[in-house]
């Protein structure tokens, strides 16, 4: 599903078949809202195909649950954080609420902070610990991070 011919068809689909669609992504509240609008396959001829001129078995491609859920989390609310700013709005409960409805992301970063048991539960708090583990953990300042303090601590 994620080859480029696919991921373009699927584009495409979505741009034509949604007029205004930054205005229409911007009014979006719930999770089901979003998965409906993402609901987009592609044109007859890729149901068969995953390169020009080669038939292959014939498949439904639609985007997934899990790829709506990193198009939310990295694309969706940081655009809504940006546009309710620009219009001086506050959006953050309604972001912080989908944030919190949206399953963990499942990376090896996220895997590893769960293994030394802090247990991630939604989108939230991965994309929570990915920020920590980005300006602490990989710049090593331990130290200045209080997980890594309790950490360092916890041995002595």
């Amino acid at each position: 599903m994620n080859f480029p011919t696919i991921r373009i068809s699927q584009l495409v689909n979505l741009y034509v078949g949604s007029h205004n669609i930054f205005s229409k992504s911007m009014v979006l509240k719930t999770l089901d809202d979003i998965y409906q609008a993402f609901e987009i396959t592609v044109d007859p001829y890729w149901e068969d195909h995953y390169t020009f001129g080669k038939v292959s078995k014939k498949r439904m491609k639609k985007f997934s649950k899990k790829f709506i859920d990193l198009v939310i989390i990295n694309t969706l609310v940081p655009l809504k954080f940006c546009y309710a700013k620009h219009l001086g709005t506050d959006w953050n409960e309604e972001l912080i609420k989908l944030m919190s409805e949206l399953g963990k992301e499942d990376n090896s970063i996220i895997k590893n902070f769960d293994k030394i048991g802090l247990k991630t539960k939604n989108a939230l708090e991965s994309q929570a610990k990915l920020e920590l583990f980005t300006n602490y953990c990989s710049q090593n300042k331990c130290m200045q991070c209080a997980i890594g303090t309790q950490l360092l601590n916890r041995n002595t």
